[in-house]
């Protein structure tokens, strides 16, 4: 967790461009002004001051460029704390519905010309807990495509009405399905009269995979022909 003293420092550095001028700021010594940047260096494991040969002057470093946006924030955001907190006046709370889409930074910063300043890092919690729950969404979704996960029982169904429906079958049954990447595989057995003959079994078989196909253009179909015969007592 990052020091807010030590950020402190670093903003006044940064905003005076000397150690010593920052030193006098903070009223420090330069050697402590420097040891605690060198502290917050070795905190977030990244350079962020650039010293001249004199060691008068400094500038950022890029991730100090990074670093000193957030700075400013949290010192601001820990002042605002420190004044709601000391405040004898009542918070109110404004929930606003709006699209991800929306122009969420801008609205704070309307909000706030109406006096309402502690909404600008509201918006920023419920943004980032919208962020967290897409996020959490989008990787769901993704591991049950990975998990070879089966089609919903709707889509199961209608593939068996489309594979019943075609003229010559008796039925179908032994339906599977599962997901592999944006493919759908499906396997069936297909119920015929005993006396059907091959050529017309691998007609019926291919206008089953053509009718599935048809509506469903994502799958791979695989049709078994069982003679009726032979079907399992229980289809």
């Amino acid at each position: 967790m990052l020091d807010l003293e030590l950020l402190k420092t670093f903003v006044c550095v940064v905003d005076e461009g000397s150690f010593t001028r920052a030193a006098e700021r903070v009223h420090r010594t330069q050697s402590t002004v420097s040891q605690q940047v060198r502290k917050l260096e070795d905190l977030v494991g990244h350079a962020l001051l650039l010293r001249d040969r004199t060691g008068l002057n400094v500038s950022v470093t890029e991730h100090g460029e990074l670093l000193i946006h957030y700075a400013r924030r949290l010192l601001a955001l820990s002042a605002e704390a420190s004044e709601a907190l000391a405040s004898d006046l009542d918070l109110e709370i404004l929930r606003i519905g709006m699209p991800e889409d929306f122009d969420a930074r801008r609205m704070a910063l309307i909000l706030a010309g109406f006096g309402w300043h502690r909404l600008d890092a509201i918006f920023g919690i419920d943004i980032a807990f919208y962020i967290l729950w897409s996020a959490l969404t989008i990787a769901r979704e993704s591991v049950a495509v990975l998990m070879d996960a089966e089609l919903s029982v709707e889509i199961t169904e209608r593939m068996h009405m489309l594979a019943c429906a075609v003229p010559g079958a008796l039925g179908a049954h032994d339906l599977r399905t599962r997901i592999s990447g944006t493919r759908w595989f499906v396997q069936l057995h297909l119920e015929l009269p005993n006396e059907m003959p091959l050529s017309q079994v691998h007609e019926l078989c291919e206008q089953v995979e053509t009718a599935i196909q048809a509506e469903f253009p994502q799958a791979e179909v695989l049709v078994h022909p069982d003679p009726q015969d032979v079907l399992p007592a229980s289809a």
